[in-house]
């Protein structure tokens, strides 16, 4: 008896050390790479001075934070609330546009989609003139519609949350990095930390007022490291992912905003700030 207990918990150890031997099966640099992504290398600076240099034009003056704020799709009020913190905590962060539509919503306090969601958010442009109060929600669409294409019975293709809720925009975090350039870990205790800071600063929304999340996954950049951290073997990976994005708008130290409208100027924006290029973005200079 004794000797068939000692066998099952053989087994049962053998069992769990295998478990915690499967690993992702994509976690190389390599095998995480991204598509092909073309840049223009005459617009890309030489050095850091350079960098920095090409850049200037770019800074937002504080007197048009509220137009680059509607320009990223980000609430004026945020902005100021991102930009405190990001000073506060001696960042840099950079956030992908959003949906201009889902202003309304944002301000209404509607929660956010998070990462395990990823169909796309209704735009006015692809709606019926009845259904347009739904740009700004998340639909159950794949993929956009193609530019001119309205989408016949929108409604049928609500996102609608357990509670028969809609959801609607989050703030796409796609660099976030320590004062001095080196990018924080994604999923590390001090991204989990920074980004529920960010969060617990923004204004309250709704009747009566509540908190909200706004960002709800960790930096794009980051996403490799995500995978890493989560070991999932079940995650199929979106490489599509792996690659730098534009437009966006950034956020830095010294409590400077810029918007880098091209990919280009996001890779001076790195150049200039000390950040390095995430191995698994796939870049070719022409």
């Amino acid at each position: 008896m004794r000797k068939t207990v000692y066998q099952f918990i053989l087994i049962v150890a053998i069992f769990l050390a295998l478990q915690g031997c499967v690993s992702h099966p994509y976690l190389t640099a390599e095998q995480l790479k991204g598509p092909l992504v073309v840049v223009r290398s005459k617009n890309l600076a030489k050095n850091q001075a350079q960098a920095c240099g090409q850049i200037t034009h770019l800074q937002v003056s504080s007197p048009d934070y509220p137009k680059a704020a509607k320009e990223a799709g980000i609430l004026a009020d945020d902005l100021l609330s991102l930009r405190q913190t990001v000073m506060q905590l001696q960042l840099i962060i950079t956030v992908r546009n959003a949906n201009q539509s889902c202003e309304p919503y944002l301000k209404a306090g509607y929660p956010s989609k998070g990462h395990e969601v990823l169909t796309k958010t209704f735009t006015a442009e692809s709606l019926p003139p009845q259904y347009k109060y739904l740009a700004g929600t998340v639909s159950t669409l794949d993929d956009k519609p193609p530019k001119g294409e309205v989408i016949k019975d929108p409604l049928s293709k609500r996102y609608l949350t357990k509670d028969g809720n809609p959801l609607t925009c989050d703030y796409d975090l796609m660099d976030m990095a320590e004062a001095d350039g080196d990018r924080i870990t994604g999923e590390s205790d001090e991204d989990l930390a920074v980004r529920k800071e960010l969060n617990k600063n923004l204004p309250w929304r709704g009747q009566p007022p509540e908190p909200v999340i706004r960002i709800m996954h960790g930096a794009q950049a980051e996403y490799s490291n995500y995978l890493r951290a989560k070991q999932n073997p079940n995650e199929k990976p979106l490489l599509w992912i792996n690659k730098p994005g534009a437009p966006l708008i950034a956020f830095t130290d010294n409590g400077s905003v810029y918007r880098l409208p091209q990919v280009e100027d996001a890779l001076n924006f790195y150049r200039c700030h000390d950040m390095n290029i995430p191995e698994e973005w796939n870049l070719q200079e022409k």
